[in-house]
């Protein structure tokens, strides 16, 4: 019967490096390590032992024995025998810890010269799965700025800025370099850039510099934390409450790729003094007419101050000594809401003005502004006066007399009606 010769392959292995605790040995004595374990097999069971010799080699792994430096795994070498019967056999490389952010890395274990048998497959892949590669995050420590009063306030001291920090589970042995961006807001109400905001900067360690146009900033080996802040930028514009977004868009340590937990974080400006000061203001006249001459009667509310936003206010036409409809009536409503798109500056309330053949002293009635929607009001009231129109004075040097009540009375040179109507009523 002719032998049958059995093929042999090896498998490829994937460990992840232990938890380096060198600091605890000595360079003469051991660190921890894990073991890959190898399998050899052979195709078929054989009557006759099978050896085979084996062999590691780097690839991005470095190979060194125990204690020495910060190898990657321990090289090794030999003759491994399966005997008669039997179909695999194993080989041991030891894989060590470290402390540096690495990616993965593979070495080989090569097999060469068997014996009663003929190699199909004759490298096994090692790849080690580095331990200490962090994940890295973005974080909010303050997500409200609000606008200086001008351009002479320190950020930080007077607590305007918004911050953000990006942090590390844990440190890495190299610099770590992240990206971070300053974005309009995808919500609400959204910033423009770059009016908005005066600076967008990293604390180096001594001073708050400004992150740089394509938003690379350095994280130095060891340290854990970036700090990050946004400064709102002065201006007498009305913009209510703007968003923004701060992003952490990517974050490389020894060209290593790190996972990136949490990218992106909102954040708002508010404009100065709880974000009322720069709210533009409304004002309405005071308008006189004179009835018979003026058919309508019309009160002009202005809107003072620039504003990126609608505004509206609110106004009542209310009674005094002229009432409605005998002296005035509608023409615009008698209440309503006077709406300004951002550009707009004023806005009209007309009235109509009743002629009668009464007469009567001047009357007054008011036009008054409420609850104002992104503006405020100076001038709550605007007075309405309509002078009477129906008064004659009389020819100097006639008489006249007036009887009414039982009582009467003679009024000579020189009297108007207004006199002559007063002594009727104080009689």
């Amino acid at each position: 019967m002719i032998p049958v010769i059995p093929s042999i392959s090896i498998n490829d292995v994937t460990v992840t490096e232990p938890v380096n605790y060198q600091e605890q040995f000595s360079e003469s004595q051991d660190r921890p390590f894990v073991i890959a374990t190898f399998t050899v097999t052979l195709s078929a069971v054989t009557t006759e032992d099978v050896t085979v010799n084996f062999t590691t080699a780097d690839g991005t792994a470095i190979s060194g024995g125990f204690g020495v430096g910060n190898n990657d795994y321990g090289s090794t070498s030999g003759t491994l025998t399966i005997p008669a019967g039997s179909t695999t056999g194993t080989i041991e490389v030891h894989v060590f810890g470290d402390n540096v952010t690495e990616i993965s890395e593979q070495y080989v274990v090569n097999l060469s010269a068997p014996v009663n048998a003929v190699i199909t497959d004759g490298q096994g892949i090692g790849t080690i799965l580095d331990n200490d590669l962090p994940t890295i995050s973005l974080i909010t420590v303050d997500p409200t700025a609000v606008e200086p009063n001008d351009g002479s306030e320190v950020y930080g001291d007077a607590g305007d800025s918004a911050e953000y920090q990006v942090v590390m589970t844990n440190a890495s042995t190299f610099d770590t370099i992240v990206v971070v961006t300053l974005s309009a807001g995808t919500t609400g109400n959204p910033i423009e850039l770059p009016a908005d905001v005066s600076a967008f900067q990293y604390f180096d360690g001594a001073n708050w510099v400004n992150v740089p146009s394509n938003g690379e900033v350095t994280i130095a080996a060891g340290d854990t934390t970036l700090d990050l802040r946004v400064n709102p930028a002065a201006d007498e514009v009305y913009e209510g409450i703007e968003t923004f977004d701060v992003n952490l868009t990517s974050a490389v340590s020894n060209s290593v790729p790190l996972a990136i937990t949490d990218s992106q974080q909102a954040g708002t400006i508010a404009d100065e003094g709880g974000n009322t000061g720069d709210l533009p203001v409304f004002n309405i006249n005071d308008v006189q007419v004179t009835e018979g001459v003026d058919g309508t009667i019309t009160f002009t509310v202005t809107k003072t101050g620039a504003t990126e936003l609608a505004s509206s206010v609110n106004y009542s036409v209310n009674t005094d000594t002229a009432l409605t409809p005998g002296d005035y009536s509608a023409l615009d409503a008698l209440s309503g809401t006077l709406n300004f798109d951002a550009g707009e500056t004023s806005k009209t309330i007309t009235l109509n003005v009743t002629d009668d053949l009464v007469q009567e002293l001047t009357e007054n009635f008011t036009v008054n502004l409420a609850t104002p929607v992104n503006a405020t009001i100076s001038d709550t009231q605007g007075i309405g006066t309509i002078l009477d129109n129906d008064i004659p004075d009389f020819p100097a040097g006639l008489a006249y007399s007036i009887a009414g009540g039982g009582h009467t009375g003679a009024f000579l040179y020189g009297m108007t009606w207004l006199q002559v109507l007063h002594s009727k009523l104080v009689k």
